[in-house]
């Protein structure tokens, strides 16, 4: 017994029409399938019954996994977030965080055994598919009743019981620090209180959800098409070093319209209130537009600040604004003075375990070309949170950064010691 897996694309939205060819030469604005793959019952890819086209390779197949081919090629493996899954065998590649749980069971099955109707995309525990009979009442997809019992889509797509359930999978995770796992819970319990929030066109559980979703990789949060790229690295920094702090100071900023600073001599962040009857501009998350533009306005001293009116000063921020971030809402230590503002302090400031956010002219650090504008060109353009910097040895350098929203790979630069200090505007280093 097999399966096919088909994946389309369209110009205009909604898809209606689906064709069963996957070699059919098809008119303008049809749908188009982009990838067609044939799996044997536990995921293997069937040989020579495969193809891509109009798009490039399909990231998540079998089970809604993840595929990778980095280690044992394509179609071979797939990865989650618990376990990577080889569909050759049928099996697990490592023994199951939950085996305790099902001690009549090899904590090496995959799937309860029934790959037809059960799914596992953590990688835990084989879940109902939701297509094998479940009995779904209530008109909200993220819900269903089955079995007397009332289920509960997690954010991985998962159908658990409860709140309880979902912060005991997170819980489980050994990819999570103690403070990621107080975070989550924190976040778990906020979405299932009676606390509403003053942004009235935000969902509250999709806030929470996208909020869940940085805490776990604070590489997902993403400035969109704004000018807050400082803003946004100083929260990736902050979620990465105390995620608690980020949790509640988001709540905050969600509920109350205000986040108080944790310093006595802090300022506290408050919303700007004429943003909180609109939905996220430019591209920005539910948490992006609540947080972010919170706290860009908060710090602007004339200005008043919006996601559609960003450019020039209003949308500048500031590296002492980073700063104050840091310090007065995580209690981050700012020790940028004992560095100095060139490359060797940064390979210093990394060698140290400092958290190093730089303000590039980002045109000069990604061409090396002069910028002519005066402005941009003294005060910078971009900051980047810099992960680490290799000597390769002939005079060059890998600076490996962040920049807003890289959630998958950083990026890497290679340039010279003198085009590096020549781009760099500002350091802010810290811990």
């Amino acid at each position: 017994m097999g399966a096919q897996k088909l994946t389309y694309y369209h110009k205009h939205s909604p898809l209606r029409v689906v064709y069963p060819n996957f070699s059919r030469e098809l008119e303008e604005n049809k749908p188009v399938p982009k990838n067609c793959i044939n799996y044997f019952t536990f995921g293997m890819q069937m040989p020579g019954r495969n193809g891509t086209i109009s798009g490039g390779e399909y990231r998540y197949a079998f089970n809604g996994m993840e595929t990778d081919k980095e280690v044992s090629g394509q179609g071979n493996s797939y990865t989650t977030q618990f376990r990577q899954y080889d569909p050759r065998l049928g099996r697990w590649k490592s023994l199951d965080p939950l085996a305790g749980k099902y001690p009549s069971m090899s904590p090496f099955v995959a799937f309860n055994n029934n790959p037809i109707f059960f799914v596992d995309p953590l990688g835990l525990e084989g879940t109902n598919n939701g297509d094998a009979g479940g009995e779904d009442n209530s008109g909200d997809p993220d819900k269903k009743t089955e079995n007397g019992k009332t289920y509960y889509k997690s954010d991985d797509g998962r159908w658990v019981l409860g709140p309880s359930e979902k912060i005991e999978v997170e819980s489980k995770n050994p990819n999570y620090s103690e403070k990621q796992k107080e975070a989550l819970k924190i976040v778990y319990d906020f979405e299932e209180s009676s606390e509403s929030g003053k942004w009235s066109k935000i969902d509250k559980a999709q806030f929470a959800k996208e909020l869940r979703s940085e805490i776990r990789n604070p590489n997902s949060i993403n400035q969109a098409s704004t000018n807050l790229c400082g803003i946004a690295a100083g929260c990736n920094v902050m979620a990465q070093d105390d995620p608690v702090a980020y949790a509640n100071m988001s709540i905050s900023l969600f509920v109350d319209g205000e986040a108080e600073a944790l310093t006595f001599f802090g300022d506290d962040i408050e919303a700007n209130e004429s943003l909180m009857d609109k939905k996220p501009q430019k591209g920005l998350s539910a948490t992006g537009f609540v947080v972010m533009t919170s706290i860009r306005d908060s710090y602007n001293w004339t200005d008043t600040y919006s996601p559609e009116t960003d450019k020039g000063r209003a949308g500048f921020t500031y590296p002492s604004d980073v700063s104050s971030l840091l310090y007065n809402f995580a209690d981050i230590y700012i020790n940028t003075t004992q560095y100095t503002e060139d490359l060797s302090g940064g390979i210093k400031a990394l060698n140290d375990g400092m958290y190093v956010i730089a303000l590039f002219d980002f045109t000069d650090f990604i061409t090396g070309v002069h910028n002519e504008d005066w402005l941009k060109y003294t005060f910078g353009t971009h900051y980047v949170v810099i992960n680490s910097i290799k000597d390769n040895g002939n005079g060059t350098y890998d600076i490996e950064y962040w920049q807003y929203g890289n959630t998958k790979e950083l990026e890497i630069k290679t340039i010279t010691k003198s085009y590096y200090d020549k781009a760099l505007k500002d350091y802010i280093i810290a811990r």
